[in-house]
């Protein structure tokens, strides 16, 4: 579906939903736009603030964030929750307005295609059109077998018929369509980002899903329950009859995330930046914003070193004024009171 005719140069819109507790991870992210992120290849750049003080949040960013993101600063634009979903209150916690909020941010996308970036990736080394498109014109994505782990062939012959049990969220998305869910698992899409979209694709999932039950796609998503924004794409997608290799051509993966259950990878954090300085296909990399109580002094050192080299950190600034709670304190401290009765939302 990305295909354009050759010699046309492909832009693409890159959208984040971010909440207060993550600013120290956005001005990463866009100080990483600033050093690494081509002109040529951006056409917009949208930051959702979801937080219960979302127009003050979406200020915040603007003074703050926005000028950080250097020559792309003139790109952006901030988005409060009503200018995707209107008055509708969510219910539930944050990460389900998030998902919602990356697939309503179509409607407001200005290229053929987009990239959902989480707070907690950013760049790492220039980046080129050839990390997001092939040759051929299609969009470059992981593929992901849900049904089987990677195990060497002796292990494949042991275990043969093993499968892994499929999520809750991926089988909602699939049955919602009518579809069966073991029959697209082997060629599925990741869960995780950065993650490519055809913005055309996605508002017809919208625009589907509206007319067919009769409320907002917030609303309906909301109350579904059963399903996750990423495999609810590829559930319409293959609905349409269009097959992971007709929406993607299959890549290896770009980005290395550090989560707080990453044990092996953290016990061995500085070999992990070492391979992301020799080994050119990563382009970027996640942090989550828990990782502060998995590290130790010494760990979080190598990561300040890490961004220093960069450019992605000022002198005043390290790993605990970015990822821990003095993060957002700054912003904390402007805020007023929530309203009574309702929950704080943000990113998980």
């Amino acid at each position: 579906m990305s295909q354009e005719p050759h010699g046309r140069k492909k832009r693409l819109d890159f959208v984040t939903v971010t909440f207060g507790e993550e600013l120290g991870l956005l001005k990463l992210q866009a100080r990483s736009f600033a050093h690494f992120m081509p002109a040529q290849l951006v056409c917009s750049i949208l930051i959702v603030a979801n937080d219960d003080s979302s127009d003050q949040l979406a200020r915040h960013i603007s003074e703050t964030v926005v000028p950080l993101y250097g020559d792309h600063a003139p790109k952006v634009r901030v988005l409060a929750r009503t200018d995707l979903c209107g008055d509708y209150q969510f219910k539930h916690r944050g990460w389900i307005s998030q998902q919602v909020f990356k697939l309503l941010a179509a409607r407001h996308v200005q290229s053929d295609d987009y990239v959902i970036l989480d707070t907690k990736n950013h760049f790492i080394r220039a980046v080129a059109a050839s990390d997001f498109y092939a040759s051929n014109g299609k969009l470059k994505h992981r593929r992901t077998n849900l049904l089987h782990t990677r195990r060497p062939k002796w292990l494949r012959w042991l275990q043969q018929g093993k499968q892994k049990k499929l999520s809750r969220r991926y089988t909602g998305s699939m049955r919602y369509f009518g579809l069966d869910p073991i029959k697209f698992a082997e060629n599925s899409v990741p869960k995780t980002t950065p993650f490519p979209m055809n913005t055309g694709l996605v508002r017809e999932l919208i625009t589907h899903v509206e007319e067919r039950e009769g409320v907002s796609f917030s609303e309906w998503f909301e109350s579904y329950f059963e399903a996750t924004e990423f495999y609810l794409l590829q559930a319409y997608a293959s609905y349409r009859g269009l097959s992971f290799q007709d929406l993607y051509e299959r890549s290896k993966p770009g980005i290395i995330v550090l989560y707080p259950e990453s044990d092996a990878r953290l016990q061995r954090l500085s070999t992990t930046l070492e391979m992301l300085d020799n080994e050119k296909q990563y382009y970027c990399i996640g942090v989550h914003r828990k990782l502060g109580a998995c590290l130790s002094a010494e760990q979080k050192q190598v990561l300040n070193d890490f961004w220093r080299k960069r450019g992605l950190i000022e002198d005043n600034e390290d790993f605990d004024t970015l990822i821990t709670d003095e993060a957002s304190n700054r912003f904390k401290a402007k805020q007023l009171p929530s309203p009574k009765g309702l929950q704080r939302e943000g990113s998980p």
